[in-house]
């Protein structure tokens, strides 16, 4: 199975879910998959490029305090919940879903989810 097809599984799995991506903590993405009803006015890559960026400041931060890694990090906003999950010290998975969506589900997931796309970057 590919990057792809772990994507596609999420996205199609997760109510509300419109843009779940693989993607570097230097905000370069890896793949992603999109839902068919993504307005087209959200640029939710570049959201999530942002992100990236917000998400290596709180991993460092996490390991400067010494309270352990990042396991989760949940971004609400009237528009969008993004919900971002490291994979390793390289990678995280982004979900991006609208307000009324399934977050639970969407959290479970990208924990299930994460140890497959460990295993293919391995």
């Amino acid at each position: 199975m590919d990057f792809r097809e772990h994507l596609n599984g999420i996205v199609n799995s997760v109510e509300g879910c419109l843009l779940c991506t693989l993607m570097g903590f230097d905000g370069i993405e890896i793949d992603s998959a999109r839902a068919k009803e993504l307005p087209d006015d959200y640029d939710l890559p570049s959201v999530l490029i942002e992100y990236a960026g917000l998400l290596s400041k709180l991993k460092a931060s996490n390991m400067n305090l010494m309270v352990g890694g990042l396991k989760e990090y949940e971004i609400c906003s009237e528009k969008a919940i993004a919900l971002l999950r490291p994979i390793n010290d390289e990678y995280f998975i982004g979900m991006t879903m609208t307000p009324g969506g399934n977050i639970g589900k969407g959290r479970y997931m990208l924990r299930i989810t994460a140890p497959k796309f460990v295993e293919e970057l391995s």
